[in-house]
């Protein structure tokens, strides 16, 4: 199968991977929104620096997703060529094979570290900083998808789950 990687995919990586990195700033958000409605309880003097507070955490959190992480995907995505190379990847018994022109890549099952299955892509992880990138416009029918996401859950383990410590 033929796989090229666009800037949608990889930002698509890199918003899933900053939201998952971020819950604790979506946790305070939530926590402050909702003392914003048990404010009353506390006295209008507190309530006004709850509102701010739940403004600042919201805003934060809205301009880095939709405005900073944006942009610095398209840098990097800018500065990878690796991803501007039509790969033909092979799913083999004991791996995943990338061949571009001279290049080649093989990376066997027991390497990968977990995987997750997002709406347009595959993201398979060597460690919690390396990863790799599978769209699903590369396969060519449902059969082949299906047949790599058994191949995953076989070889790998089940979706989102580490099955052991990471190397990096």
């Amino acid at each position: 199968m033929q796989v090229m990687i666009t800037s949608k995919d990889y930002l698509a990586v890199v918003g899933y991977r900053w939201l998952h990195k971020s819950m604790v700033g979506v946790l305070l958000t939530v926590v402050t929104v909702f003392a914003c409605f048990l404010g009353e309880v506390i006295g209008p003097d507190a309530l006004r620096e709850i509102y701010i507070a739940s403004l600042l955490c919201a805003s934060y959190l809205l301009l880095q997703y939709f405005v900073v992480q944006p942009g610095i995907a398209a840098r990097r995505y800018s500065q990878l060529t690796t991803f501007h190379t039509t790969w033909d990847l092979s799913i083999k018994p004991d791996g995943l094979r990338w061949v571009a022109g001279d290049q080649h890549n093989f990376t066997m099952w027991s390497e990968l570290y977990r995987w997750h299955e997002l709406n347009i892509l595959f993201v398979v992880f060597r460690s919690t900083v390396l990863f790799q990138i599978i769209p699903k416009r590369a396969f060519e029918n449902i059969a082949e998808l299906d047949f790599f996401r058994h191949e995953l859950t076989e070889k790998v383990g089940p979706e989102n789950k580490p099955r052991a410590k990471s190397r990096v």
